[in-house]
C-alpha cells in the first residue's frame, strides 16, 4: 500500500462527499504510517485530525483495533493487550467485536486461552450492560467451538508449521522472479522498515474500493497470495466471497496481472461444479475477485469428517464426487484450459457433497503454451512427471488427470503416492519411481477403484485416460453400483432442489408443530397430497415454503414452486405449471394435456401449488389426474378451500393464539420492534397488544399490518383507532366469513390511514401481477404525480413513500432477480384492484407503458419475464375499455405488444402469443401493422400452423412488391430512391421465414430462390451489410442441409468477408452503403452464427476435431459482450458441439450440451430446434449402443415434427428410428420404414440424409438376404457420398465396409480393388486413432479387419 498523507485542509467541507469517506481516509493514513515503519501515537493522531468529540470517539475505537493488530504483527514494537487500551482510554465501551479481534490475534500467535481464562479476563463488570456481557459469552462459546473443530483457525501462516515444499504451490511469479530452489514464501515477506509481517489481513485491508457496497463479515482463508473474506453485497443483497491480494503483493504489477488473469480464466467457464466469478474490481492498485459464496470445506477435510461420521464409509461416495470433479475439469479442457494445480485444497465440498473446483490462478491456455517452455507450475506433490520436468509447452489435459489420480490416491489411502525431503527429491520420485499400489496400503480398497487410480498415475502419458470425461465415466460406473449408500453425495440432481420459491427465509411464529408434522407425513412414500387451508393472510404460503425447504433433504427429485394466484382458468393453471417445470407447450393442444404428459414421465418430483382457491375445482381435477399418472409425484397445495379428493391430507392453519402462549402477541412485538427499535413493552403495553391481536383474530398478516403502525401511533392510540374502524369481535367463536372480513378490514384500515401521496404510490405499484423494477417505479410515480392538479406542490422523493409503504407491510421488496423489484402481497393487490376505479387504473396503466417503453429491455431472463408481463397487462387493460384510445395511447399499446413479443417472455404458450399479436393488429396501422403480421407468421410457424404462416408470408411479399417507387414531380420519370430501411428489414425477415417453411416442406429450390434475389448486385445500394449477412447465413444453412457444401462454402466466404470488414481497425463496408454503429453491432451479432456454419460444414466433411474447435470458438464468441447474438446461434453451437462429441465417442459431453440446448429451446418456445435437439440426442444414444433410449427420444421428436407439419423433419426422424431398429436386429422394420412414403418423398434428395437412407436400407437388405437390392442401395449411397465430397466420416466407413460384406456374400467380381483397399485401410486407421468411437464404427473396423485377413 502506498503511504499517503493529508494536510488538515484536505478534510475541509466539500473535500469528501461524507464523513464516512473522511474517516476512512484517516484510518488509511494511520495504517499507512504503520506499514511505512513510522507508526503514530493514537492520542497525537486524534489531537491532530479529530474535529469534534463524536468523531474522536468513533476514530478512537477503530484506531485501537488497528494499533492492536499491527503491534501483534510487528517485530519491532511491544504488544499491547486489549485491557491495556481500555485502561488507557476509559471512554471506549467494551464489546464482543473488540474482544474478537484480540481472540483472533492471540490464537494466531499461539497464545490461546481457555474459556474460563477469557471469562476471568473480561468479567461482567467490564461491560456497560448485562446484554453486552451476554453477547460476549454467546460469541465466546462460538469462537471456542470453531477453534476445537478447526484447530488451525485464526492462526497466521507464519505461526503454522513450515509449509512443506510438496504442498506449497509454485506460481508463475516464483518461476520468473527466482531461480533459487529454496524460495521465500511471499507470505513471510516484511513490509517497510518496521518489520510488520504481512501474514494477516488488517482491519481495513485496502477495502476502500469495496465499501460501502460490500460489508465484510468473516475471514474464510488466507494464503501466500492473499486472503478470502465472506462479505455481504448490500446492493444485490447476497453473500459473496471476496479474494483480495495481500497489500504488499498488490503493489507488484506481476501479481496483480496474475489475479486478473485468474478472474478472466474462471469467468470464461460455465459449469455448475466450477467456481463462478461475479466481478473483478481493480481499485487504487488493489485487485479483488468477487465470487459465489459457498458454505463448504476443502475436500480433504470433508472426506476425513465424512469417514469419521459415517457408520460404514464407502469408497463409492468418494468415486461419485471425484466423477463430478473430473467432468468439471473436462469442461475446462474443452475450453482450452489446463488447470495445473488440482489438489484437495482447491476443491470445496458443501454439506450435500456438491464439489466446486476453484483457483485457476495457475491455469494455462493451450494457445499460450509455446511461451512457457521450461516453466514449472503447480503444487509439487500433485505435479505430473512432464509438469515437473518443465515441459509446460507440451502439457495437455492428461497432466490434470495425473493430479486427479494423486487426489484419489491420497483420499483413498491416507497418504501421497510420492514423497521427498526436498522439492528436487520429490520430483525425482515422481519422474522415476513406481507408485505403490493402493491395495498394499489398504487391504479393503476395491480393485476397480485401485485400477482407476493406477491408470491415472501411469508415467507414460499415453497410458492414462485420454480425457477427464473418460475418467469420470469409469468413476461413475464404479459409484453407481451402490447409489443407495451415497446419502447426499455424488449426483446431487437425484436429491431435492427447491426451485422458484419466493421466500428465502420465512420468519414464522406458532407453526413449528404444523411444519414438523407435515414434513414427517410427506416423508412417507404413501403420502402424496398435503393441502394447507385457512383464511387469507393466515400464512399458508410461508408455511409451505418452510415445509418445502425441510423436505429438500428428505426427498428424491426436485421440489418446484408454482405461483397460481393469477390463474383464472384450467389452461392458465396448467400453463403456469409448465412454465415452472421449464417445459414448452406443444402447439395446437390444450395446456392441460401437455402438463399431464410431462408429469407422467417426469419421475420423482414435488409440486408446491400456491394460491389455487379461485380455481379449486380445476386444481382438484388436474391434481387427481397427475397423481394417477406419476406414482413419484407429491403435491403441496395452499388454498382457502381444500380440494376434497382421495388421499388428501388437509391441514387447516388456525389464527395465532391470543391467550395462553400468546403467539399473536409475540409476532406483534417482533414486528413492532423492527419498526420502532427500543419500543417499551410494559404490562399496560402487553394488555394493549393482547386486545389488538384479539380484535383482529390473531391473523398473522393483519397483525403485521397493525404492528407496522407503531412508528406513528402509540399502542393505546392504535387500539382506539382499530375499535373505531370496525369494532371488537366479542365472541371467542368467529366464523370464517367474519375472519375474512377482519383481514379485509385491516387492509382497508391500513390503506385509509395513508396520506394522499402514499395512497397514490400504493395504487401505482400494488396492482401489477409481476414485480416492478425500482427505476420504473420511480418514473411511474413521478409521472402520475405530475398529472395531478396539485402535483406541483409535492416535492418529496417517491423513494420515501415506497420505503414507508414497505415498513407498513403494504409493499415488499424482492431481490431474487439480482435487482430490486417492488410488489404487493396477493391480499393487498386484490383489495386495491377491487377498490380502484377503472379510470384511475387505466391512467396508471398508460403511465406504466410510458415508463417501461422508455427503459431498455432487461438482460436477465426473470427480469425480462416480469417486464413483458407488466407491459402486456397495461396494454390489455387499456384495450379492454369501451372508449376508443387516442392515437398516441394506441401506438403505445402496439409498441408494448411488439416489445413483449420481442423479449419472448410468453413464447412458452404459443396460443397466447398469437392471441396477443392479433389483438395488437386491431389497433395498428402502417409499419407497426406489417411488423405484427411478420411476428404473427413466425408465431404460427412455431405453433405448427405452417399453412397459415405461409399464407401470411405470401400476402406480405405481395404487399412489399406492390409498393410503388417514387416518381419525379417534374415528370422526368422514376426517381431512384432508397427504400425505407424498416420495411426492407421486414421484407428480408419475411423471405427468411418463408424459406424456412418451404425447406421443411421439401420445396428447397423455391426456398433458395426466395433468398438469392436479396443479394442481387442491383440491390447493393439499398441492402446494408448486416442484412446481407443475415440472408447469407440462411443460404449457407439451406445449401448445407441439401449437401451443396461447395456452394455453402462460397457463401461462407462472402459472410466472413463482411465480418472481417468490421472487426479490424477500420470499418470497410462491402457494399457502398454507410456502416454506422448499429449496423456494425448487428454484423458482430452474426459472427457466432458464421462460426457455427463453418463448424457444421467441417463436421459434414468428417473433420471432427476442426469442427469441435469451431463450435468451441462460437460459444466463446457468444459469451463476449461485442458478440452477443440471438439464442439460435447458441443453440446451434451446442447442437454442433454435441454432435462432434458423440461422433468421437464423448457421449458424456454430448449429453451435457444437449441438456443445455433443450433448456434454452423450451424457454424460448422454439419447437423446431427442440425437435432437432431431441433427434440428434437420439442419434447419440444409438451411437452409444442404447438403441432403446434412442427410440424413446425419437418418439418425442417425431411428435413435435408432426405437430409442426415439418415433412423433412419427419423423414429424418423416421430414418434415424430405422437406424436404431437396425441396431436391435429388426431389419424388416427398418426396410419398411425407409421405403415408406414419409421418408422417400421428403428426404432431401441431394443431402447426406439421402445417402444414409440408402446405406441403412442396403444394410437391412443384406441382413434379410436380399443381396442384389442391398448392392444397388449401397452403390447409390457411396455415389452420393462421393458427389457430396464426404471424406473420412463414420458414415463413409460404415457403408464402404457394408458394401464389401455384400460383395463377399454375392461372390463373383473382385470384392475389393487395390486402390480401394489402400483407401479403406487409411480410413480404418484414422478411426482406430480416435480416443473413443461408437459401437457401429467399432463393429465396422472389426469386420474390415476380418475381411482384409481373408483376402
Amino acid at each position: 500500500m502506498n503511504s499517503v498523507t493529508f494536510g488538515d485542509d484536505a478534510f475541509d467541507d466539500g473535500a469528501f462527499p461524507g464523513d464516512d469517506l473522511r474517516e476512512e481516509a484517516l484510518l488509511d493514513q494511520f495504517e499507512s504510517q504503520w506499514i511505512a515503519g513510522t507508526p503514530t501515537d493514537i492520542l497525537s493522531f486524534l489531537d491532530t485530525h479529530a474535529r469534534d468529540d463524536e468523531e474522536r470517539q468513533r476514530l478512537l475505537v477503530e484506531l485501537v483495533r488497528l494499533d492492536l493488530e499491527y503491534r501483534y504483527r510487528s517485530a519491532d514494537h511491544e504488544r499491547k493487550l486489549l485491557r491495556e487500551y481500555l485502561q488507557e482510554y476509559p471512554s471506549i465501551s467494551l464489546t464482543a467485536d473488540l474482544i474478537e479481534d484480540e481472540w483472533r490475534l492471540r490464537n494466531r500467535h499461539g497464545e490461546s486461552m481457555t474459556i474460563e481464562q477469557w471469562r476471568a479476563e473480561y468479567p461482567s463488570t467490564a461491560f456497560e450492560s448485562p446484554r453486552a456481557y451476554a453477547e460476549f459469552l454467546q460469541k465466546l462459546q462460538i469462537w471456542m467451538d470453531d477453534a476445537e473443530s478447526n484447530p488451525g483457525a485464526g492462526r497466521s501462516a507464519s505461526d503454522k508449521p513450515p509449509i512443506p515444499e510438496a504442498s506449497r504451490p509454485i506460481t508463475a511469479a516464483d518461476s520468473e522472479d527466482s531461480s533459487s530452489e529454496d524460495r521465500e514464501d511471499p507470505l513471510h515477506t516484511l513490509v517497510g522498515s518496521s518489520g510488520v509481517s504481512a501474514t494477516g489481513p488488517s482491519p481495513t485491508d485496502s477495502w476502500r474500493g469495496l465499501r460501502p457496497r460490500f460489508k465484510r463479515e468473516q475471514l474464510l482463508g488466507e494464503g501466500s497470495f492473499g486472503v478470502v473474506w465472506k462479505a455481504y453485497d448490500q446492493q444485490l443483497q447476497r453473500h459473496v466471497a471476496i479474494k483480495t491480494l495481500h497489500p504488499e503483493l498488490a503493489s507488484n504489477l506481476t501479481h496483480r496481472d496474475l489475479m486478473v488473469a485468474e478472474a478472466r480464466t474462471a469467468a470464461a467457464l460455465d459449469h455448475p461444479d466450477l467456481m463462478t466469478i461475479y466481478d473483478i474490481i481493480v481499485d487504487d492498485g488493489q485487485v479483488h475477485l468477487v465470487m459465489r459464496m459457498i458454505e463448504a470445506q476443502p475436500m480433504d477435510e470433508w472426506w476425513t469428517e465424512w469417514c469419521q461420521n459415517a457408520s460404514n464409509p464407502d469408497d463409492r461416495v468418494l468415486a461419485g464426487v471425484m466423477a463430478r470433479i473430473s467432468r468439471a475439469v473436462h469442461h475446462a479442457h474443452l475450453s482450452g484450459l489446463i488447470h495445473c494445480d488440482i489438489k484437495p485444497q482447491n476443491v470445496l465440498i458443501d454439506d450435500r457433497a456438491n464439489p466446486t473446483v476453484l483457483d485457476f490462478g495457475l491455469a494455462i491456455r493451450r494457445s499460450d503454451q509455446e511461451t512457457l517452455a521450461g516453466r514449472v507450475f503447480g503444487t509439487p506433490a500433485y505435479m505430473s512427471p512432464e509438469q515437473s520436468f518443465g515441459e509446460t509447452h507440451h502439457l495437455d489435459g492428461r497432466s490434470d488427470i495425473w493430479s486427479l489420480g494423486v487426489m484419489l490416491y491420497r483420499l483413498a489411502t491416507g497418504q501421497l503416492p510420492f514423497s521427498g525431503s526436498t522439492t528436487s527429491h520429490l520430483f525425482e520420485a515422481i519422474q522415476t519411481r513406481s507408485v505403490i499400489p493402493p491395495g498394499q496400503l489398504r487391504d479393503d480398497i476395491p480393485d476397480e477403484l485401485a485400477k482407476i487410480c493406477m491408470r491415472c498415475l501411469s508415467k507414460r502419458v499415453e497410458d492414462r485416460y485420454a480425457t477427464a470425461a473418460e475418467l469420470a465415466g469409469d468413476l461413475q460406473r464404479f459409484a453407481d453400483e451402490a447409489l443407495s449408500s451415497m446419502l447426499h453425495s455424488g449426483r446431487s440432481s437425484r436429491h431435492g432442489r427447491l426451485i422458484g420459491c419466493p421466500w428465502s427465509d420465512p420468519d414464522l411464529i406458532g407453526r413449528d408443530e404444523v411444519i414438523d408434522s407435515a414434513v414427517q407425513w410427506l416423508s412417507s412414500s404413501n403420502n402424496r397430497l398435503l393441502t394447507l387451508t385457512g383464511i387469507g393472510g393466515i400464512g399458508k404460503t410461508q408455511t409451505a415454503a418452510v415445509i418445502a425447504k425441510r423436505l429438500a433433504s428428505h426427498l428424491v427429485g426436485d421440489i418446484v414452486w408454482v405461483d397460481s394466484a393469477n390463474a383464472m382458468d384450467a389452461d392458465q393453471f396448467a400453463s403456469g405449471v409448465l412454465a415452472a417445470l421449464g417445459v414448452t407447450q406443444q402447439p395446437n393442444e390444450p395446456s392441460r394435456r401437455r402438463v399431464a404428459q410431462t408429469i407422467a414421465v417426469r419421475g420423482p418430483v414435488t409440486l408446491v401449488l400456491d394460491n389455487v382457491e379461485q380455481i379449486v375445482r380445476t386444481a382438484a381435477e388436474q391434481s387427481n389426474d397427475w397423481l394417477s399418472r406419476n406414482p413419484g409425484l407429491r403435491l403441496i397445495i395452499t388454498s382457502q378451500l381444500p380440494l376434497r379428493i382421495q388421499g388428501e391430507h388437509i391441514v387447516q392453519l388456525e389464527p395465532l393464539a391470543t391467550s395462553g402462549s400468546n403467539e399473536a402477541a409475540e409476532l406483534f412485538i417482533r414486528r413492532a420492534e423492527a419498526v420502532k427499535p427500543g419500543l417499551e413493552i410494559n404490562a399496560a403495553a402487553r394488555e394493549d397488544i393482547r386486545e389488538i391481536c384479539s380484535m383482529i383474530d390473531g391473523n398473522p398478516l393483519a397483525i403485521e399490518l397493525a404492528a407496522a403502525r407503531v412508528g406513528v401511533l402509540t399502542l393505546p392510540n392504535l387500539r382506539s383507532r382499530l375499535q373505531q374502524s370496525f369494532g371488537v369481535l366479542k365472541s371467542n367463536r368467529v366464523d370464517r366469513p367474519d375472519r375474512h372480513r377482519t383481514l379485509g378490514n385491516v387492509v382497508r384500515w391500513s390503506v385509509d390511514l395513508l396520506d394522499q401521496w402514499q395512497l397514490v404510490t400504493l395504487r401505482a405499484l400494488a396492482i401489477w401481477p409481476s414485480p416492478v423494477p425500482m427505476p420504473v417505479a420511480e418514473n411511474l410515480i413521478s409521472a402520475i404525480i405530475a398529472s395531478l392538479p396539485d402535483g406541483d406542490s409535492c416535492d418529496e422523493d417517491p423513494l420515501d413513500w415506497i420505503d414507508e409503504l414497505r415498513e407498513r407491510q403494504l409493499l415488499r421488496l424482492r431481490d431474487d432477480d439480482e435487482a430490486i423489484h417492488i410488489h404487493a402481497d396477493n391480499t393487498v393487490r386484490r383489495y386495491i384492484l377491487e377498490t380502484i376505479d377503472v379510470h384511475k387504473r387505466n391512467t396508471i396503466a398508460a403511465a406504466m407503458l410510458d415508463s417501461l417503453l422508455n427503459e431498455p429491455a432487461p438482460s436477465s431472463e426473470i427480469d425480462a419475464r416480469h417486464f413483458a408481463t407488466n407491459l402486456w397487462t397495461a396494454a390489455s387493460w387499456l384495450m379492454e375499455t369501451d372508449q376508443p384510445l387516442d392515437e398516441s395511447l394506441a401506438a403505445n399499446c402496439v409498441r408494448a405488444i411488439l416489445t413483449a413479443d420481442h423479449i419472448g417472455a410468453d413464447q412458452l404458450d404459443s396460443r397466447l402469443r398469437i392471441e396477443r399479436i392479433e389483438k395488437g393488429l386491431t389497433l395498428s396501422s402502417g409499419k407497426d401493422r406489417i411488423e405484427l403480421m411478420v411476428r404473427l407468421a413466425d408465431a404460427k410457424r412455431l405453433a405448427g400452423q405452417t399453412d397459415h404462416a405461409e399464407r401470411l408470408c405470401r400476402d406480405l411479399l405481395q404487399h412489399f412488391d406492390a409498393i410503388e417507387p417514387a416518381t419525379d414531380p417534374a415528370g422526368s420519370g422514376i426517381v431512384p430512391t432508397t427504400r425505407d430501411s424498416r420495411l426492407l428489414g421486414l421484407e428480408v425477415d419475411t423471405r427468411c421465414l418463408l424459406s424456412q417453411i418451404l425447406f421443411r416442406h421439401s420445396r428447397s429450390t423455391e426456398a433458395v430462390g426466395l433468398l438469392e434475389p436479396i443479394l442481387d448486385p442491383s440491390n447493393q445500394s439499398q441492402i446494408d451489410d448486416a442484412t446481407r449477412l443475415e440472408v447469407i447465413l440462411e443460404l449457407i444453412e439451406t445449401n448445407r442441409r441439401l449437401g451443396h457444401l461447395a456452394v455453402a462454402t462460397e457463401f461462407l466466404e462472402q459472410g466472413e468477408a463482411i465480418a472481417e470488414s468490421v472487426t479490424g481497425d477500420k470499418l470497410i463496408p462491402i457494399t457502398s452503403g454507410k456502416v454506422d454503429a448499429a449496423i456494425t453491432d448487428a454484423i458482430k451479432s452474426f459472427i457466432p452464427g458464421l462460426t457455427v456454419q463453418k463448424g457444421k460444414i467441417a463436421l459434414q466433411r468428417g473433420r471432427i476435431a476442426e469442427a469441435r474447435n469451431l463450435f468451441d470458438e462460437a460459444l466463446r464468441q457468444q459469451s463476449r459482450v461485442e458478440h452477443r447474438s440471438d439464442p439460435r446461434h447458441l443453440q446451434q453451437a451446442l447442437l454442433g458441439r454435441a454432435a462432434a462429441s458423440a461422433e468421437s465417442g464423448d457421449f458424456e459431453s454430448a449429453e451435457q450440451d444437449y441438456d443445455r440446448c433443450q433448456r434454452i429451446s423450451r424457454r424460448l418456445g422454439d419447437l423446431p430446434t427442440l425437435a432437432q435437439s431431441l433427434n440428434n440426442r437420439a442419434l447419440a444414444a444409438d451411437d452409444a449402443g442404447n438403441s432403446k433410449q434412442c427410440c424413446e427420444t425419437l418418439n418425442q421428436a417425431l411428435e413435435i415434427y408432426r405437430q409442426l407439419d415439418d415433412y423433412v423433419g419427419i423423414a429424418i426422424c423416421l430414418a434415424a428410428r430405422a437406424a436404431a431398429l437396425l441396431q436391435l436386429d429388426r431389419a424388416e422394420e427398418t426396410a419398411e420404414l425407409l421405403t415408406g412414403p414419409e421418408v422417400t418423398q421428403h428426404i432431401p434428395p441431394d443431402s447426406i440424409h439421402q445417402a444414409m437412407v440408402w446405406g441403412d436400407l442396403g444394410t437391412a437388405y443384406r441382413r434379410l438376404g436380399r443381396l442384389e437390392e442391398a448392392s444397388q442401395c449401397l452403390d447409390d449411397c457411396i455415389a452420393k457420398l462421393d458427389e457430396l465430397s464426404v471424406g473420412q466420416t463414420a458414415e463413409r466407413l460404415l457403408y464402404e465396409v457394408e458394401r464389401l460384406l455384400v460383395r463377399r456374400d454375392l461372390g463373383g467380381e473382385p470384392m475389393i480393388t487395390t486402390d480401394d483397399r489402400e483407401r479403406l485401410t487409411e480410413l480404418v486407421e484414422h478411426w482406430k486413432k480416435q480416443t473413443s468411437t461408437r459401437s457401429r464404427v467399432r463393429g465396422a473396423i472389426q469386420d474390415f479387419s476380418e475381411l482384409a485377413s481373408s483376402i
